[in-house]
């Protein structure tokens, strides 16, 4: 039987370097296209500036294909390799962008390291292509925005402070020089300049720090830096537990926790990093006691024949907390006998009923236990007749 085989075109992959980035203008540039795919591809590679055409190499054993060239003119180029393939291989292409400045365009600031607002002297230069003195003007650019242009003084320079201030981040200068009738126009090479935000202090001012449970704990958060108020807000974060964010008016912000469990606490206070403000955080620790009880105890009757149905009601009471709404229960005993433990209502009450109290005198407590409120007893004595 018969069949065709068709073998189709394997893909390349083209990878291109330079010998440096930026470029010096009127320096030679060496460009380096890396050739790979199934097996030895060959075939060329055609350079290009933009549209025009640098040159066109043969790709080697090896897979590489060079390039020299001279730029001639400063600023951003965008560099082509496109390899044309051959009998066994796909096209491909790559690109990059080379920055080429001028040696005659200097750039200097006074410090690259700043802190928001980034402000410092900065100094444009220009030397002359003749002995004529360079004049014109020259743009301050960070990344693609200009910020400024200065015109060039006597001696080639310009000189500025920056203003406004640079906002926090990494920023990337050059020099645009716009030429005059002796002078061609340039670029500078770049010049990198770090602002770190600025350093905020935080000051907390809090209450309530050791007080019994029902009380609220209250905080306010005060924050300022040395570049005017910080904006955003501030978390607050309660025993390690999900971070609460609350925004500032004027620097200042405020919360409040609501009845926190008896214990030992720690709430951490943070403003977060926010553009052009560092970040700042504090740790605030408190106690909340047990809420004091009180436990008061009255019987349907104080003298009653034996067999009669007697009822005890408890009712317990706070004044930080209030009365324990379900929580605890109340402990009924005849001297040291416990007759009945009966959990309190919403109200903070329980009652306990019996029939079965003996001949004599009685004297029954009711001692309260619950989560968050401390301890309490109150007592009655009684009298059961014949």
């Amino acid at each position: 039987v018969n069949g065709t085989l068709t073998i189709q075109q394997a893909a390349s992959t083209v990878a291109l370097a330079t010998s440096s980035n930026p470029a010096a203008q009127g320096k030679t540039e060496t460009l380096t296209a890396t050739v790979t795919g199934a097996g030895q591809p060959g075939g060329s590679v055609a350079f290009s500036a933009g549209s025009s055409v640098l040159c066109t190499a043969a790709v080697s054993s090896s897979g590489v294909a060079t390039c020299s060239f001279v730029p001639t003119t400063s600023g951003n180029e965008v560099i082509t390799a496109q390899y044309g393939g051959d009998t066994n291989h796909l096209t491909g292409s790559a690109s990059l962008t080379l920055g080429v400045y001028d040696a005659a365009v200097t750039l200097q600031f006074a410090s690259t390291q700043l802190t928001y607002p980034g402000a410092t002297n900065v100094t444009a230069c220009v030397t002359g292509a003749t002995m004529a003195t360079p004049t014109g003007t020259v743009q301050i650019v960070d990344g693609v925005a200009s910020l400024t242009t200065l015109s060039l003084q006597g001696n080639g320079c310009a000189y500025w402070y920056i203003s406004p201030g640079l906002a926090a981040g990494t920023h990337t200068f050059t020099a645009v020089y716009s030429g005059d009738g002796n002078n061609p126009a340039g670029t500078s090479a770049q010049t990198t300049v770090n602002v770190t935000p600025v350093p905020v202090t935080m000051g907390v001012s809090c209450w309530n720090g050791s007080s019994p449970y029902g009380s609220n704990y209250q905080c306010t958060v005060n924050v300022s830096s040395n570049a005017g108020t910080p904006q955003g807000g501030i978390n607050y974060s309660l025993d390690g537990g999900a971070a609460v964010s609350v925004p500032l008016s004027g620097g200042s912000a405020g919360f409040t926790l609501t009845k926190p469990v008896a214990g030992s606490h720690t709430v951490v206070i943070s403003y977060p990093p926010q553009t052009n403000y560092g970040a700042a955080t504090q740790t605030q620790s408190f106690t909340m006691t047990a809420a004091p009880v009180n436990v008061s105890l009255t019987p349907s009757s104080w003298y009653a024949s034996a067999g009669t149905s007697l009822t005890f009601a408890a009712a317990v009471t706070s004044w930080s907390a209030g009365p324990p709404a379900g929580v605890g229960s109340v402990s009924f005993y005849d001297g040291s006998t416990l007759l009945a433990t009966i959990a309190v209502d919403s109200n903070g009450r329980a009652a306990y009923t019996t029939s079965s109290l003996t001949v004599g005198s009685h004297t029954i407590t009711a001692t309260y236990n619950g989560a968050n409120y401390a301890s309490g007893s109150g007592s009655a004595t009684i009298t059961v007749a014949q």
